[in-house]
């Protein structure tokens, strides 16, 4: 059984997909991700960028905001990339 990481990524790798045919110029993803005192890896967000990228798309601006002490509402901006 697939984790939720798992299963969000595999949708959102769909939606990608669906941005590209459909002709769009810009796919915007909005996720949330741990808070942490120290630095740390992402790689769940990695995973996701990296899944995004592999469809046709190239990561061009981030941001975050404060959700709660804990969370970090991370909003990822991909335009599309033609090789």
């Amino acid at each position: 059984m697939a984790s939720k990481d798992e299963r969000d990524i595999a949708d959102t790798i769909q939606a990608a997909r669906l941005a590209r045919q459909e002709g769009r110029a810009v796919f915007v993803v909005s996720t949330k991700t741990e808070l942490s005192q120290t630095t740390y890896p992402a790689w769940n967000l990695a995973g996701l960028i990296e899944a995004v990228e592999r469809e046709g798309w190239i990561l061009a601006h981030t941001s975050e905001t404060a959700v709660t002490v804990a969370y970090l509402r991370m909003t990822c901006i991909f335009r599309r990339h033609d090789w």
